[in-house]
């Protein structure tokens, strides 16, 4: 997800059947006070991807300074420009604005078309190469080292669910993986201190036993980086979801967990708000036992382009906060360990 100029977040494209504001938002009917949490404190950060309510400079300020009440990171992501020196500046002014409000910056440049079959928006002299191809290599390399450079982010995603681009072409990832090796060591050059990995569709490692692909990276993943959606797996009704739904992350290395999207549609119903709101606190409980570091939040603002994300903001078209915005706010007030 984009901002400034978004595109839809991320895009989702699950590969298992399914598998691809304003400053005065009005409060919800609850209170940070009135939510009960399990947990008296938390020993990772909270994140929100700042989409505003709409694209006007002042509700995109605003969803900045809302972010801040929520977390401690922004989570800020677009397809990559392939030379484009416009896609590099598009980050400019939301980087900006997370620093103005004491936020960190997650970037995650995505390179896969929204289904993650293909690899998105080539340049006509690229169209139809894969990662083998040199001058795509290069002109990748080039630009999130650029990128990295530039806004120096805490956290970079050089991919988006890439573990999409295994089920459509398994005989190009590695060449990814290569590409993947050299981008890191360039990025790590240029801002030593950014914590650099690619992300990967959580539901799709599952259902299609994907956990070897984390060893093709070796030692060059900082993070295991996650998006999760598991609504759209088990649907939509909360009880159909399984206590040991990510159980698995207490198996797998010791790398810290990131969960880089977490979602679940808040229907414009008061069930369905209600369902998100205890999502969200049910997904805290059930990775209580994991490495979490960060947990970021598909959305702050409805997504208005229609599709699966136009109810999964935790404030609606209109500016109303619904239920899961009061859980957010209840986790962000819990002490942080440090």
């Amino acid at each position: 997800m984009k901002l400034a100029q978004v595109s839809i977040p991320a895009c989702i494209a699950l590969s298992i059947i399914l598998i691809g504001c304003s400053s005065n938002t009005s409060d919800s009917t609850e209170s940070v006070n009135a939510v009960e949490l399990s947990a008296t404190e938390r020993s990772f950060k909270l994140g929100m991807v700042p989409m505003p309510q709409d694209w006007s400079e002042e509700n995109i300020s605003a969803a900045y300074q809302l972010s801040a009440q929520t977390g401690e990171v922004v989570s800020l992501s677009q397809k990559l420009g392939w030379t484009s020196d416009e896609f590099l500046q598009r980050y400019e002014n939301d980087v900006a604005l997370a620093r103005k409000h004491g936020l960190e910056v997650f970037i995650s440049i995505d390179v896969l078309e929204d289904d993650r079959k293909e690899i998105a928006q080539l340049p006509d002299k690229l169209q139809g190469k894969g990662f083998s191809d040199a001058t795509l290599r290069q002109y990748y390399i080039d630009e999130v080292t650029e990128i990295a450079d530039r806004y120096r982010p805490e956290n970079l995603a050089l991919a988006i669910e890439i573990n999409g681009y295994h089920l459509s072409h398994p005989e190009d990832f590695p060449n990814y993986v290569s590409l993947y090796k050299q981008a890191f060591r360039s990025v790590k050059s240029v801002s030593p201190e950014t914590n650099v990995a690619v992300s990967f569709q959580y539901e799709t490692m599952v259902g299609e036993g994907q956990w070897d692909l984390l060893s093709m990276f070796g030692g060059q993943l900082e993070m295991l980086c996650l998006t999760t959606y598991p609504e759209f797996l088990y649907g939509d009704s909360l009880s159909d979801l399984p206590d040991n739904h990510y159980s698995i992350l207490e198996n797998i290395g010791t790398l810290p967990t990131v969960f880089m999207e977490i979602g679940w549609r808040g229907e414009n119903s008061e069930d369905g708000e209600r369902q998100q709101a205890e999502f969200i606190k049910r997904f805290f409980d059930l990775t209580a036992d994991i490495n979490l570091s960060l947990g970021i939040w598909a959305l702050l603002h409805d997504w208005q382009g229609g599709g699966i994300f136009e109810t999964m903001g935790l404030i609606d078209a209109k500016g109303r906060k619904k239920p899961a915005w009061e859980v957010v706010r209840a986790m962000h007030e819990l002490p942080l360990k440090q």
